[in-house]
Formats: structure tokens, C-alpha cells, sequence
């Protein structure tokens, strides 16, 4: 693996990154886990949960303008994607899930930020934990998520490791830089994966509960935004939840024409994180690059390098969009 992924960067440094491919048809990949006994999701939370607070005197690293001709960002995520494979599946309530929680955690106190928390109850008395930074004191509140946990039977390198790597690299650059206008909370959520069962309730615990406690204070952000399969070649996909606001997908579109990329659209049911915060009437948007073969299933172990600052530039783009 460490190879294969050294070797992949290598190659990036010395290509530009593609144009986005031409439009395909998308469906709806076939979860190949197996099922297990299902255990209802716990309680929506009337109360906000304890969360808890690391802090560091680390000086914040510097980092060059985001440039399409160069790997050191690239670089960067693929190193952290290596970490993250190498416990192998990242199943929510797992030793494994909270070894990526843990380096998650060090990588961003590392830069010197406050590391918020919370743990997430899971049936059979297991836990995740969701984590989360801030970024800016805007008036407009934009929070970005992606989860870090997986399916047993997959190491998840595209799911949804590239989108946990895509985040760490955008925290440092708003640690660098933050946004005029906003306030940028960027979660990394647990146990989003359906892990205790099949049923329509045995997923999404992190997002649910971030969601909830949220609203039970009267936080809700103004804009979500989910990282979530983006490691592919396949053209970058803006998804709302079925039937809720489009005003998400059209600033994710909106800002791939910005830069000269193109951001397909689609509706589809809770298949990431967005959906949490579009049932509770906020405009939510699931960026996506559908279509990976090896989608849950071992074979999800490495990811397009060459995508990966396409999409650090499309979620910059959009977040300057909002701060306008």
C-alpha cells in the first residue's frame, strides 16, 4: 500500500490534473456487507452532550497557494491516507475507528487548533465519536463534514477516507486563511456507515446526533456541505436529499464553473451525512464522485491522486462563494 500510494504521488507531481470527465449515468452502488442483527438507533438527544476540548501551542504550519501543478498537498492527504489504512476497516465502534479518530485528532492539534468532541452512542454499548474545528467568526455559518468510519468489509480508502484527508488538508489552509464572511466548522463524524444492521435507522449516528444537539441549541448552521467518495475519476457530483432545498447544489455548481469544472446534479435518499441537516431545513449538498467498482468491498484500498486538489479548489471556490 505504501507503495502504491508513494508511486501515485510521484506521478501527480509531474502531470496536471485532468479536466473533468464527461457526464455518465450514476446508480446507486450494492452494499456488499454483510447484514447483521439490527439494533434500533438511540434516542434523539434532548440535551446537549458533554463535549470536550484539546488545545496545543504548536506553531500553525505555512502552506503555498493551492496550485494545480504541484503534489505538496497531494502529497500531504495520501500520507494521511496511509495512516488511515493501516488499521484495515474502520467499523464504527472499533479499536480501529478510534485509532482514526485518535490521529485525526493529534493531525489537527498538531496545528495548534481546539479540538472539539463528542462521543456518539452506538447499540451493544459501543461508541464513536465525532470531532470537530472552527474556523473564522463570519456571519454566515457553513459546517463541512465527512465521516472516517467504514464498512467491515472494506478499508475504505475511498470511502470515505478521501474525503477525511480532503478535510485535514482544507483545516489547514483555513487555519492559514480563513474565509471573509464566514464561520467554517469542519466535522470529521463517526459511525455514518451502516454498521450494526440494514435497516433504515442503522446509520448516520454521528451526523444524527451532531444534527440534533445543533438544534436542540439553536445552532444550526446556514449551509452543509458533505465530503464523502471522492477519490475516483469519475466527474464530481453534486446530490441533494430528495425533495429538500437545491440552493446547496447550485453554489457547488455554480463554483465548479468558477474554475472551469464540471459539477453534475442529482437527487438521491440518505446515502451521506447530508441528509441529516436537509431534513432539518438547511441547504445541504453530498459532493461526490460516484461510479467506484470497489465501492465496500476490500478492494476500496487506494484513490486517484490527481482529484484530490481538483477537489480542495471546488470547495474553496464554493466556500468564497458563500462568503460574498
Amino acid at each position: 500500500m505504501k507503495r502504491h500510494l508513494r508511486l501515485l504521488a510521484t506521478v501527480i507531481a509531474t502531470t496536471q490534473i485532468l479536466a473533468a470527465c464527461s457526464s455518465v449515468d450514476v446508480t446507486e452502488p450494492t452494499s456488499t456487507s454483510a447484514p447483521t442483527t439490527s439494533t434500533p438507533a438511540p434516542a434523539v438527544p434532548t440535551t446537549s452532550p458533554s463535549t470536550t476540548t484539546t488545545t496545543t501551542t504548536t506553531t500553525t504550519t505555512t502552506l503555498p497557494p493551492l496550485d494545480i501543478t504541484t503534489d505538496i498537498a497531494t502529497q500531504r492527504m495520501l500520507e494521511d491516507l496511509e495512516v488511515l489504512l493501516e488499521n484495515g476497516p474502520r467499523e464504527g465502534g472499533t479499536d480501529a475507528e478510534k485509532s482514526a479518530a485518535s490521529y485525526i485528532r493529534r493531525t489537527l492539534a498538531d496545528l495548534g487548533l481546539a479540538v472539539q468532541s463528542e462521543q456518539v452512542p452506538l447499540p451493544e454499548d459501543a461508541t464513536s465519536e465525532n470531532l470537530w474545528v472552527t474556523f473564522g467568526d463570519g456571519p454566515v455559518q457553513v459546517l463541512i463534514g465527512a465521516h472516517y468510519d467504514t464498512v467491515r468489509t472494506s478499508p475504505g480508502a475511498d470511502d470515505n477516507g478521501s474525503g477525511v484527508i480532503g478535510l485535514l488538508e482544507l483545516a489547514r489552509r483555513l487555519d492559514r486563511d480563513p474565509i471573509a464572511g464566514l464561520t467554517v466548522t469542519v466535522v470529521f463524524f463517526g459511525a455514518e456507515e451502516r454498521t450494526f444492521g440494514m435497516t433504515p435507522e442503522d446509520h448516520h449516528y454521528g451526523s444524527r446526533l451532531r444534527g440534533a444537539t445543533l438544534e436542540n441549541a439553536n445552532q444550526l448552521p446556514d449551509w452543509m456541505i458533505s465530503l464523502d467518495m471522492v477519490g475516483g475519476t469519475h466527474p464530481l457530483t453534486g446530490v441533494s436529499l430528495t425533495g429538500t432545498d437545491q440552493s446547496a447544489v447550485d453554489v457547488i455548481v455554480t463554483a465548479g464553473e468558477s474554475i472551469g469544472l464540471e459539477v453534475e446534479r442529482l437527487e438521491r435518499g440518505e446515502i451521506s451525512d447530508h441528509a441529516t441537516f436537509a431534513k432539518l431545513g438547511v441547504p445541504s449538498v453530498f459532493v461526490w464522485r460516484p461510479g467506484n467498482p470497489g465501492y465496500h468491498t476490500e478492494e476500496d484500498a487506494a484513490v486517484d491522486g490527481a482529484t484530490l486538489v481538483e477537489n480542495l479548489k471546488l470547495i474553496e471556490a464554493a466556500l468564497k462563494i458563500l462568503g460574498e
